[in-house]
């Protein structure tokens, strides 16, 4: 097999897996959260067990607090979002009316300089292009309320997605144990420096975004 060949074998098997990622989005979400919050809560956990807890209690322990800590985030933050975006999205056919009132008071002043044709021109590519800047604001909006809802459709996966995460979170180093196997011999010290630069960055990354005030 030459190596074009190689290279669209490897690109429709990529654009396949992408495609049945798609597919099941849905079903693999929970999955994917449970093991997001268990890449971000194992060093608590791995910090437990240097201490002598289990570790099958130090994920209870650890994951317990976790989600308390995220119920609580949700409940303070998503219902004034939703009501204010709610708000918002209700005043838009207001508001885009008072920018089009003031418009006109505006053209009123231009109209007596430049003269009726000119600002029948001026008035009317404004009145256009207000509608056009209030639809999309309203569409964008909608995006977030729509995001508010997705949020409140993830919290009803609440039963899956803890199961699954305290699996991995318990299992996390037999889990990596098992893929580091399948790891050719040859190649497993590369793989390994990547992994740990990986981390390393998507862990300056978190600690970035929450030492941003």
């Amino acid at each position: 097999m030459s190596g074009r060949a190689i290279a669209w074998f490897w690109a429709g098997a990529a654009l396949a897996t992408a495609l049945l990622l798609y597919l099941v989005s849905d079903i693999l979400f929970p999955f994917v959260v449970g093991l997001v919050v268990a890449y971000i809560l194992n060093p608590f956990v791995d910090r437990l067990a240097r201490h002598g807890v289990p570790r099958w209690l130090g994920t209870l322990i650890v994951g317990s607090v976790f989600l308390l800590l995220a119920a609580a985030a949700v409940l303070v933050v998503v219902p004034p979002l939703v009501d204010q975006s709610v708000e918002l999205v209700a005043r838009m056919p207001e508001i885009a009316e008072a920018v089009r009132l003031r418009l006109l008071i505006v053209g009123d002043a231009i109209r007596e300089r430049l003269g009726p044709e000119d600002a029948a021109k001026l008035e009317e590519f404004f009145t256009r292009h207000v509608g056009t800047v209030a639809g999309w604001a309203a569409g964008l909006v909608g995006g977030i309320v729509g995001s508010g809802l997705a949020i409140f459709n993830a919290i009803s996966l609440v039963f899956i997605t803890p199961i699954v995460g305290f699996y991995i979170l318990r299992d996390w180093h037999h889990i990596l144990a098992s893929l580091d196997l399948n790891v050719p011999e040859s190649h497993r010290p590369q793989i390994h420096r990547v992994a740990v630069e990986i981390d390393l960055r998507l862990v300056t990354l978190v600690i970035g975004l929450f030492a941003v005030p």
